[in-house]
């Protein structure tokens, strides 16, 4: 927060949740993608809080401005790194993409805060 990754970056709008669900992989990949182009996603440090904040349409440049401004340094042993995308034995339920099955686990354990979660997985 103090370099300006908003609370949502990484846990999704938790303001809209009846029931918290991880919003992100949180895999390997995901975490270095923006260690190394952290310009993509830091924003003003007001704002860290915001949910639903939406990056300007000059967002490169104003995450340049504040990635110096805010002294966010880029470790080099991540910029060289490979890709990570191998797969971890079970780990794939929390992946956003079987969102499907965690709406069913959150349906059958609890019913009545997952009823408010509408066709999509997420709240109205």
């Amino acid at each position: 927060m103090n370099k300006g990754i908003g609370c949502e970056t990484c846990h999704g709008r938790v303001d809209q949740m009846p029931l918290t669900w991880q919003e992100n992989s949180l895999l390997m990949q995901w975490c270095l993608d923006c260690h190394r182009q952290p310009e993509l996603y830091v924003r003003p440090r007001e704002a860290v809080f915001q949910m639903g904040w939406k990056p300007p349409a000059d967002q490169l440049a104003v995450g340049r401005r504040l990635v110096k401004e805010y002294k966010i340094r880029k470790p080099d042993g991540l910029l060289h790194m490979p890709p990570m995308n191998l797969p971890i034995p079970g780990a794939a339920w929390k992946n956003e993409r079987t969102r499907p099955e965690f709406r069913a686990y959150l349906e059958a354990e609890f019913p009545e805060q997952a009823s408010g979660l509408g066709g999509s997985g997420k709240p109205p």
